[in-house]
């Protein structure tokens, strides 16, 4: 067995993703893009054979280094840690682009048509 095994009681325990401001996130580069889907309603596009956020942003630009950034249609992600092309850590500008629609407003949409 390889790996960290962490459980609730683990006090050097650090948080996946770190609220820092409003729409602003601090995230491990390991973070699932599922788990960041359930949290924040992001959808990643062309993420079929991709886990993590961090292998996410380096599918997009292979050499990116600490303070690059990759905009997507609303958020924005920035690289705040990087090891040997590793991404450790990224802040999430959440809906730094554009807001994105709620429920209702899509549902308005399909009215109109």
């Amino acid at each position: 067995m390889f790996g960290e095994i962490r459980d609730e009681f683990d006090d050097d325990e650090v948080n996946d993703v770190v609220k820092l401001a409003d729409n602003k996130y601090q995230i491990n580069g390991r973070v699932l893009l599922d788990d960041l889907n359930d949290q924040f309603g992001i959808e990643f596009v062309d993420s079929d054979d991709i886990d993590t956020i961090g292998g996410w942003l380096q599918a997009h630009n292979t050499n990116l280094q600490q303070n690059d950034y990759v905009d997507t249609e609303y958020d924005r992600w920035v690289i705040s840690e990087i090891d040997n092309h590793q991404i450790i850590s990224v802040i999430l500008k959440y809906e730094f682009n554009e807001t994105r629609p709620t429920p209702e407003d899509e549902e308005d949409e399909e009215e109109k048509d």
